[in-house]
């Protein structure tokens, strides 16, 4: 099934539940409700995601933040459920750092202490985050040390990975 430029489908009168493809071969794994046009350069549209939100709750990237596809704000439980969600993934992540640190230590002793320092205070800046109601200072501060803790990751997995010792 293939849509087509100017089709009803084109304009989103009814999702499909599946991709709809103009030149290119359907996938085979698309979840439930999800549906996508992909054309070809003359079309000018590389991908169209229509239905995400279906598949993924209020994990959805392609909207405002704390808003449902519909424009209403998120619900209570689903922003609770974002929440201890990302909690639970940061003591997960907290815990896979803190061990690359220590592996790490022996032939990167600076640079473990610095990424074990700054998985400290990243987890630090999560909870004061919590304990003083999202203040933006505090929040930009939190997106900064995670851009830090991950530029200094992929570093130490240059290093790693090259053989090379760092000259500081």
């Amino acid at each position: 099934m293939r849509a087509e430029p100017g089709s009803a489908q084109d304009h989103g009168a009814e999702p499909p539940s599946r991709i709809m493809t103009h030149d290119v071969g359907q996938p085979s794994n698309v979840p439930p409700g999800v549906a996508a046009d992909i054309r070809t350069p003359r079309n000018e549209v590389a991908i169209e995601i229509v239905g995400l939100n279906k598949w993924f709750g209020a994990f959805h990237v392609l909207r405002e933040l704390g808003q449902t596809a519909q424009g209403e704000l998120l619900s209570l439980d689903a922003l609770t459920a974002i929440h201890w969600t990302h909690r639970s993934f940061a003591l997960v992540a907290l815990a896979a750092v803190l061990f690359a640190a220590w592996r790490a230590s022996s032939g990167f002793p600076r640079m473990a202490i610095a990424i074990a320092g700054l998985a400290v205070l990243q987890f630090s800046l999560g909870i004061a985050n919590v304990a003083f109601s999202l203040p933006l200072a505090l929040a930009a501060a939190h997106n900064a040390g995670a851009a830090l803790l991950l530029l200094s990751l992929v570093v130490l997995n240059f290093f790693a990975f090259c053989g090379l010792r760092p000259s500081w």
